[in-house]
């Protein structure tokens, strides 16, 4: 059996559900960045790093130092897809 699958089309099914997923990611964040904005990238990265694994994800740790340090100085941080 061959299965022929048009992009375009699964493309337009899904990007909905992934419009969605990066809303609410980018409004936990938000909730994230106001709580922890000002504090130390070192406070911030053990909290960040435990954000992401209850949403399944992970960073490098250059990537924590990075979006710590954006977070830290206020910097807003959104999720697109």
């Amino acid at each position: 059996m061959k299965f022929d699958i048009n992009e375009r089309e699964l493309k337009k099914l899904v990007q909905p559900k992934l419009d969605e997923i990066a809303k609410e990611y980018s409004k936990e964040f938000d909730a994230f960045s106001k709580k922890y904005k000002g504090k130390s990238p070192t406070t911030i990265k053990p909290a960040l790093r435990n954000l992401l694994r209850k949403k399944g994800g992970k960073m490098s740790e250059r990537e924590l130092n990075e979006y710590a340090q954006l977070i830290s100085e206020g910097i807003p941080i959104k999720f697109r897809t």
